[in-house]
């Protein structure tokens, strides 16, 4: 039975006990063939020793560290629309502007009228330099929408994708 595992390998070593700075990629690989012998844990970490039974196959991954604000709003099921493409051709050309930028993610919930919108940062400091422009863009029109702001969630979140 072929049991994936995974391998976690640094792209630069890490003093223990300190975090990865912002931005620093590592690269995962995710082994699909029966476990090899000598895995150990310990706590979180995670020992592979041992080699890879022929047959097995490897799919590399690249890791990234990243700054994510979620602002969740409000607003009728018949506006979410144009909503959406208020801040797809209104707001993100302003955010993509700024330092540290990464992605903008806009959720729509047409059964409860919730919209949320999600940001990604390379920094916390380039995910604090949003607020004016959110300020000054969303909520100055969000009469438009009838936009109900509810919250602000900020993360620290990995992005990982296949390499």
């Amino acid at each position: 039975m072929k049991t994936p595992h995974i391998e976690f390998r640094r792209a630069a070593p890490v003093a223990q006990g300190r975090r990865a700075r912002a931005g620093r990629t590592n690269t995962i690989q995710i082994v699909d063939a029966p476990v090899a012998q000598g895995i150990e844990q310990d706590g979180p970490n995670v020992k592979v020793g041992g080699s890879i039974p022929s047959g097995g196959t490897i799919r590399n991954f690249k890791v990234e560290s990243m700054f994510i604000r979620i602002d969740v709003g409000t607003t009728p099921i018949r506006l979410q629309d144009q909503f959406a493409a208020f801040i797809r051709d209104e707001v993100v050309p302003v955010l993509r502007e700024l330092d540290g930028y990464r992605s903008t993610m806009i959720g729509l919930d047409r059964g409860a009228g919730t919209v949320t919108v999600t940001t990604a940062w390379n920094t916390p400091e380039d995910r604090a330099g949003c607020d004016a422009v959110l300020l000054s863009t969303v909520l100055e029109n969000g009469a438009r929408f009838e936009l109900v702001p509810v919250r602000i969630e900020f993360y620290e979140g990995v992005f990982e994708d296949r390499v």
